[in-house]
């Protein structure tokens, strides 16, 4: 366990811990492939939940509801299915899969280490030993040996086959149409191709750049720098090299994400008294804080 914490915070629910208080707050939103739903999870008792939602209805609707269990950090298989880490506790979650429609939950994989869903195999054309594409593999953040690397493995979480051998590399966001993945690599952000080199620096930052994302169109970069005051958003214009601080208060902000349209961002941040999940669009300068009617 010496030196975990400086390891895992690459991963959101792990920064949560230092937190005074989780009552009524809300992390780590993820939009769906079709973007019509986000994904996300929140402490209202003890224990947090997943909950989604959904911009037809235009309302929030909890996915788990348990008493003893941990349900965290969502990722859509598909826009039926969430990979989620579960368990009774940090120590004990386990990846495993949340079908929305029953709210069933089936563990993919019993790895003591962490390991957490990155997205499907088949879609950045991983190739099995027949050069077939396999659907049922899957990419992986895994913390094995004491550090974060990327892996791909059978959705049962077997034949793990590690893709990256660094001191600490986390991936962050699939780039399916250049065959690429977003990941933090020594406090900033970089693209890595499948052949688990790195390609390109995007950031060149005197301070810690975390939970990076691209823009669909990959002309706009948005990530959260870590300083002595906190946590703050930027935004970086890839095309002039520009940056833009977006916010600047006491209070942090987590996981920002675009749209698949890329006409808004959502992310974690502290509004109307809360860690709440709000959606900004960057045009007109509008948020509209989803999660405030569960407080």
């Amino acid at each position: 366990m010496r030196n975990l914490l400086p390891r895992i915070i690459s991963s959101i629910f792990f920064l949560l811990l230092t937190m005074p208080s989780l009552a009524n707050s809300y992390y780590h939103p993820e939009w769906s492939p079709n973007g019509k739903r986000i994904a996300f999870y929140g402490y209202v008792g003890k224990q947090p939940d997943i909950f989604i939602y959904d911009f037809e209805k235009k309302q929030v609707t909890r996915i788990t509801e348990s008493e003893d269990n941990w349900e965290i950090e969502p990722k859509w298989f598909d826009d039926k299915q969430l990979m989620i880490g579960s368990g009774k506790n940090m120590r004990k979650i386990r990846l495993t899969s949340l079908d929305i429609p029953t709210g069933t939950q089936r563990k993919i994989a019993e790895h003591v280490e962490l390991l957490m869903f990155i997205g499907k195999a088949k879609t950045f054309q991983v190739k099995t030993e027949s050069s077939k594409s396999n659907d049922s593999q899957m990419l992986v953040n895994w913390q094995k040996d004491g550090k974060f690397n990327l892996y791909r493995m059978n959705a049962d979480g077997s034949n793990p086959q590690k893709l990256t051998d660094y001191d600490e590399l986390f991936a962050q966001q699939l780039l399916p149409e250049s065959n690429q993945i977003l990941v933090t690599y020594q406090s900033d952000a970089h693209l890595l191709n499948l052949d688990g080199k790195i390609a390109t620096n995007l950031t060149q930052s005197a301070i810690k750049v975390s939970h990076p994302n691209l823009s669909p169109d990959r002309t706009k970069l948005v990530y959260v720098a870590n300083h002595q005051n906190g946590s703050d958003l930027y935004l970086k214009n890839l095309t002039d090299d520009t940056h833009q601080r977006l916010t600047n208060d006491e209070f942090p902000e987590y996981a920002p994400k675009f749209s698949p349209d890329g006409n808004l961002i959502v992310f974690s941040g502290f509004m109307d008294g809360h860690m709440n999940i709000i959606l900004w669009n960057l045009s007109t300068g509008a948020k509209i804080n989803i999660t405030k009617n569960l407080h």
